[in-house]
């Protein structure tokens, strides 16, 4: 059998609705990762949100985070990171939102939001990876 490269979303497709990978789920990528199929994840997720699921297959998992912006090898290292420009950034972060839509952003190895957001910290809280509050102007280079 040849070798695939089989990647895969988690938010509604690999993570059930409670946010996390069922049983089946991890031994079927057990088993193609035993069969020599390469796995990636890829998420609009930071890095760090995902290194639980990677941990509890115990296979190499490539990475594809932060909606392609960072890809890691299954070794933990950095294989590519895009940033936005600056001055892109800077505009995006400015432009108008509407009431209750939240800013959030990744700096670096930080989530940082603009207001509290307690339904996004659920979600999140059996990754260990939560968001700061902080005003996003402030964090600019």
């Amino acid at each position: 059998m040849t070798p695939r490269l089989i990647v895969s979303d988690l938010d509604g497709t690999l993570l059930g609705a409670d946010h996390d990978l069922h049983p089946t789920t991890v031994e079927t990528l057990r088993t193609l990762a035993g069969r020599g199929h390469h796995l990636a994840f890829a998420s609009g997720r930071h890095f760090r949100d995902m290194q639980r699921f990677r941990e509890r297959l115990g296979v190499p998992v490539h990475v594809i985070s932060t909606n392609g912006a960072y890809t890691h090898d299954p070794n933990d290292g950095l294989v590519e990171a895009r940033h936005l420009p600056a001055e892109l950034a800077r505009e995006l972060i400015d432009l108008p939102r509407p009431a209750g839509v939240r800013l959030n952003l990744y700096h670096d190895d930080e989530w940082l939001i603009d207001a509290e957001a307690p339904a996004l910290l659920a979600l999140h809280a059996h990754t260990g990876f939560g968001y700061r509050v902080a005003d996003p102007r402030r964090t600019r280079r």
